[in-house]
């Protein structure tokens, strides 16, 4: 059904409509000029007895008529329920902010923000909160060669609740984006409150983009956003914003009432210092810097932990034993299901290498020594019987004598099975990758010297870890499974 009349004025047409009512243009015969009327959704008003409080405090709030930045109400109607206010001809701030992507030039900043904070304050002196301060309430209009602020809806979310409820709903009544973390969580409002939207709102204009505008996706998220993550440093976003307005934004939108600005006259008084190069400090823009703290930076990625791997087995190693090269002797093993199968020796033409047990003396006691000789062997036994520039698998009497001896020596720490596979993993390893000039030139030494050469330890542990760590075998303990 269209509107033709409200009360004494002529409808014209709908300006728009939201979540408190509808706004028509409409003419009043008696005053003879056209104004905006702003009819209250009934679902707000809640009853009789709030409508006559709402019509009193009304009282209150055509007082704020006579503030330049504040729109002007004339009227209001009784049924329906509307405010007869000054028709705006301009846009909306938020639209006005679309329009400079990178942000507001710096005169228009601080002239706006100034204008919207004079505001704001002045309706605080007169004790009205506006709890739904947000640029599409705000507006730009042209007055001359220059811009001018008009705050509209002063007061309307709290004339229209009942005083009993009114920090519970103070959510409902607002704008996600915009509202205060105490707003979100049902605790009671003051003018901080709305501080705390002109920070959000001058963030907005000094950057051309909202503080958290990465979750504007879903309002829950935002919510979330604005009570657990602190705000975004502005000139992170537009390096030419001075450190400043970083402060004076970041104290304004503290998550915590008693860490905002007081009063409007607090922040008012600091917007003026800047406009005028003064210098303000209260020490938060570092801390919001911080790489933990800042949501723009993000935390310094923490590497993981390298698995734990117990290393029992290299204990009989200390570093004074490789220091002195005399490696402990090996106790000998006892009977049981090892393989003992070991080819009988093996002579080349220069140097004779027995693949089987070696002598006692020259034991160690631990799984990487005794492996480091079988690779030794190994190395010497396919420049024997392979060629030197290639990495093609050794002869089968090389693999033999080495898994036969491996094997041996594994079977003092894993079972069977273990030692069986980590031998073939290592001997694939080593065929591949392993270069076959430092070993010859080890096992020589060792050979010759019965000594630990240097380095050696160094390069037959990471093949045989990476073995392990394949074949997900992180207990050294014997026998384990």
């Amino acid at each position: 059904m269209t509107i033709q009349q409200i009360g004494r004025y002529e409808v014209v047409d709908l300006l728009g409509e939201g979540g408190m009512g509808q706004v028509y243009r409409a003419f009043d015969p008696k005053l003879q000029q056209e104004v905006a009327i702003k009819v209250i959704n009934p679902s707000l008003l809640g009853g009789q007895k709030v409508l006559i409080r709402a019509q009193r405090e009304l009282q209150v709030l055509l007082s704020l008529r006579s503030h330049p930045n504040i729109v002007t109400v004339y009227d209001y109607v009784e049924e329906p329920f509307a405010l007869v206010m000054e028709l705006l001809q301009g846009e909306s701030l938020g639209a006005f902010i679309a329009r400079h992507p990178s942000g507001l030039p710096f005169d228009q900043i601080y002239r706006h923000s100034t204008a919207m904070v004079e505001a704001v304050g002045f309706a605080h002196e007169k004790g009205i909160l506006h709890r739904d301060i947000k640029p599409g309430n705000i507006m730009v209009v042209k007055l001359g060669h220059q811009d001018q602020i008009k705050v509209l809806d002063f007061g309307l979310a709290g004339f229209f609740q009942d005083k009993a409820r009114l920090t519970r709903t103070g959510a409902r009544m607002g704008t996600a984006g915009y509202i205060a973390p105490e707003q979100h969580l049902g605790q009671e409002v003051d003018a901080r409150t709305d501080i705390y939207a002109l920070g959000v709102i001058l963030f907005e204009m000094s950057t051309g983009q909202s503080p958290f505008h990465e979750y504007a996706h879903s309002d829950y998220e935002l919510m979330k956003a604005q009570i657990e993550r602190p705000m975004p440093v502005a000139s992170l976003f537009r390096a030419e914003i001075s450190p400043s307005i970083d402060e004076i934004i970041l104290r304004a939108t503290a998550r915590q009432q008693e860490d905002r600005y007081r009063s409007c006259d607090d922040l008012l008084e600091d917007l003026r210092k800047a406009d005028h190069g003064g210098h303000i400090d209260y020490g938060l823009r570092g801390m919001h810097l911080s790489p933990m703290n800042s949501p723009v930076l993000g935390p310094l990625p923490v590497p993981p932990s390298p698995p734990e791997v117990n290393t029992d087995m290299f204990r009989a190693i200390t570093e004074e034993q490789i220091a002195k090269h005399k490696p402990p002797p090996m106790p000998q093993p006892a009977d049981d299901d090892r393989l003992h199968t070991i080819p009988p020796p093996f002579r080349g033409a220069d140097t004779e290498f027995v693949t089987g047990e070696p002598r006692a003396k020259k034991k160690a006691q631990t799984f990487l020594i005794g492996i480091g000789v079988m690779v030794a062997m190994l190395v010497v036994l396919g420049l024997i019987f392979g060629s030197n520039d290639t990495y093609e698998p050794y002869p089968e009497e090389v693999r033999t004598g080495f898994m036969n001896g491996c094997v041996e020596e594994g079977l003092k720490t894993f079972s069977n099975v273990q030692a069986n596979r980590l031998c073939e993993c290592q001997l694939k390893k080593i065929e591949k990758k392993v270069k076959l000039g430092k070993f010859l030139k080890w096992s020589l030494s060792m050979d010759s010297t019965g000594e630990i050469p240097e380095g050696f330890a160094a390069l037959v542990m990471p093949v045989t870890m990476k073995c392990m760590q394949n074949l997900g075998m992180n207990s050294f303990e014997p026998g384990a499974k």
